[in-house]
């Protein structure tokens, strides 16, 4: 009979340390971001009128990188979808969605206060801090603003919250909490988010502070709430929703009430 050898010889199913998983996706997806236009029709069109206007070199290439974020995520989540799994069961609770609900006001009523862009502009920073805000109805051609609306509705509802949620709620609280946290290959703390401390809480929403500049008092809200959803439930996967729920709100909200700065 053929013994087995034994566990420390056999090599490891996992070549490579497990935040890998969670930072790859985001860091991609950010990297892609870094090529979009600077679209030359903005929110701040003073004019009322819709300008009708072919779709441009911009927008075909902005649609060209929304569509390859699209690919890109849905390949690397697929690729490491056994790494989110054993972390996290597959389970969504009904909370999620109550965040997400509550997080669309909070975002909306503390971010249109404005006092962020009142003080950009006071300091002469808003341009180089200003989102490109693109009216999809300036775009003449049907076809082009339908797959505009359909592929930025994709990335905002299902691409960001899975990679920003994969990155921040399933590696960066955890490594803060403890710093050895899916930074090798074989050994790693066992860290649940039901249990993170102050600090750790408190990462989340200072990210999201940094990376919106003109809506940190929302963001640092949204995320904190976010975040305690995490703790709550312990899952990934409700902050994923909660994140989606929000977002598809959101983008709602900028269509139907033309707020292209928030787009």
């Amino acid at each position: 009979m053929e013994n087995n050898p034994p566990a420390e010889n056999n090599p490891p199913t996992r070549q490579y340390p497990i935040a890998v998983a969670y930072i790859l996706p985001f860091v991609v997806y950010s990297v892609v971001m870094t090529f979009y236009p600077q679209f030359s029709e903005s929110y701040e069109n003073n004019s009322n009128e819709t300008i009708a206007q072919a779709a441009t070199f911009e927008t075909w290439l902005y649609l060209g990188l929304l569509g390859l974020q699209i690919l890109l995520a849905v390949g690397l989540i697929l690729f490491f979808r056994g790494v989110y799994l054993a972390a996290f069961p597959f389970k969504i609770s009904p909370w999620s969605f109550v965040v997400g609900a509550i997080g669309i006001v909070v975002w909306v009523v503390l971010a249109e206060l404005g006092i962020e862009r009142t003080i950009a502009k006071q300091l002469g920073l808003i341009e180089s801090m200003e989102r490109p805000g693109f009216n999809p109805n300036t775009i003449q051609d049907t076809g082009a603003r339908m797959l505009f609306l359909v592929t930025r509705f994709a990335v905002l509802v299902g691409v960001v919250p899975v990679v920003e949620e994969l990155f921040l709620r399933g590696w960066v609280v955890k490594w803060i909490q403890e710093p050895n946290f899916g930074m090798t290959i074989d050994s790693m703390p066992d860290v649940s988010l039901k249990t993170l401390g102050t600090t750790a809480l408190l990462s989340a929403s200072f990210y999201g502070v940094l990376t919106h500049n003109l809506e940190v008092f929302a963001a640092f809200a949204w995320f904190g709430m976010v975040t305690l959803l995490a703790r709550k439930t312990g899952s990934v996967w409700d902050c994923i929703v909660a994140h989606a729920v929000t977002n598809g709100l959101l983008g709602v909200y900028v269509l139907w009430w033309q707020q292209w700065h928030l787009w």
